[in-house]
């Protein structure tokens, strides 16, 4: 896993090494290493301030790491605090966000639970019980986005169900979500929220993705009613299972990867009908041919004309978006790694993409 800081200076990365690493994202210089207690790292998080970063692993532990001082500088001897996180049973940390308040850390497991951890807490004692905890999905959390206003948390797993959660109100959880979407067949492998979290992209190893209008869900305590589980629009053509979808940032395109090698990019629409509902449609506006092998991973740049993605070859791409651009052409073509590119990244301010190989390097 790897993540950007908010500011693009930092480099975040986390391996099956063990190893969790911070990166001066200019020089490519390594500014920070250490290793894990007794496991891989899967997954790592900045704080939205930028002066707090997270890395979870399979050892029931998170390792935290601040900045040293309000001038949000990286000492290279830092040492990562380790919170031990006490539960009933060994968890892996597949995902880990940090809510919006930047006080609890949300951890989706291979055992389907979600965990909401205090951070302070742990800190202070090295170890922390979590304040929630909830029995989400059977079977492993293959994915988990939080919507841009920090009110929903959705997951999704290998039990090929979607759920939402409402972050304003965690009393009413009980292990209950606000919304549960029930359309896929297969294990869910990527979703993402549109840039107004009206829509939710989920994208499955049924061959599909689906659209969710989400515009009447609430988000100030009430459990919501009435509301379909039924998706707004079903995309279908990919051969391959889907294994990556994204929005670009004005939320007028979207994209999905997949194992049958190819890139597709929507055009999406909404409408609203009579009723107050919101409906959601996609058409397709090109397949990105020019891969030899699966898609894993897919970012837009921030202001939505280039698009990166990551295979199982080992390869990197980036891509001009738009409807006269050659769909078999990338820009920019990166080569160096031997292992898969599980994920990529742009920096905020787009003047950087990075990839995270299982070889154990990143371009």
């Amino acid at each position: 896993s790897i993540c950007f800081s908010p500011d693009g200076r930092i480099l975040a990365t986390a391996g099956d090494d063990r190893v969790g690493r911070l990166w001066d994202a200019t020089t490519g210089e390594t500014l920070i290493q250490f290793v894990g207690q007794s496991s891989e790292l899967w997954s790592v998080s900045f704080r939205a301030d930028g002066r707090q970063v997270a890395w979870g692993g399979s050892d029931n532990t998170i390792h935290f790491l601040d900045a040293s001082d309000t001038t949000g500088l990286w000492p290279n001897d830092a040492i990562p605090h380790t919170v031990r996180v006490l539960t009933d049973r060994p968890f892996t940390a597949m995902q880990i966000v940090y809510a919006a308040d930047g006080r609890t850390l949300i951890i989706g497991c291979g055992d389907g639970r979600i965990l909401f951890v205090d951070i302070e807490t742990g800190l202070a004692n090295g170890e922390s019980h979590p304040h929630q905890t909830i029995e989400a999905h059977n079977g492993s959390i293959w994915a988990m986005a939080i919507s841009n206003d920090g009110h929903l948390l959705a997951s999704g797993g290998t039990d090929h169900l979607v759920h939402l959660w409402n972050l304003s109100d965690p009393k009413q959880f009980d292990n209950q979500p606000c919304l549960t979407l029930t359309d896929h067949t297969d294990g869910i492998r990527g979703m993402a929220f549109n840039s107004d979290d009206k829509l939710l992209a989920t994208a499955s190893e049924d061959l599909t993705i689906r659209l969710w209008a989400l515009g009447d869900i609430p988000v100030d305590g009430g459990i919501c009613n009435e509301i379909s589980t039924r998706s707004t629009a079903i995309l279908a053509g990919h051969t391959g299972k889907v294994t990556s979808v994204r929005f670009s940032p004005d939320s007028r395109y979207l994209v999905s990867g997949s194992d049958d090698q190819t890139v597709r990019c929507w055009e999406v629409a909404t409408r609203s009908e009579q009723d107050g509902s919101t409906v959601a449609s996609a058409r397709l506006l090109r397949i990105i041919h020019g891969h030899y092998n699966r898609v894993r991973n897919l970012w837009f740049r921030q202001d939505g004309l280039e698009l990166a993605s990551g295979y199982s070859d080992g390869t990197l791409r980036l891509w001009h978006i738009g409807p006269e651009t050659e769909s078999h052409i990338p820009r920019l073509t990166l080569s160096d790694c031997t292992g898969e590119i599980a994920c990529v990244r742009f920096s905020p301010d787009g003047s950087l993409v990075a990839g995270g190989s299982w070889d154990h390097t990143c371009l």
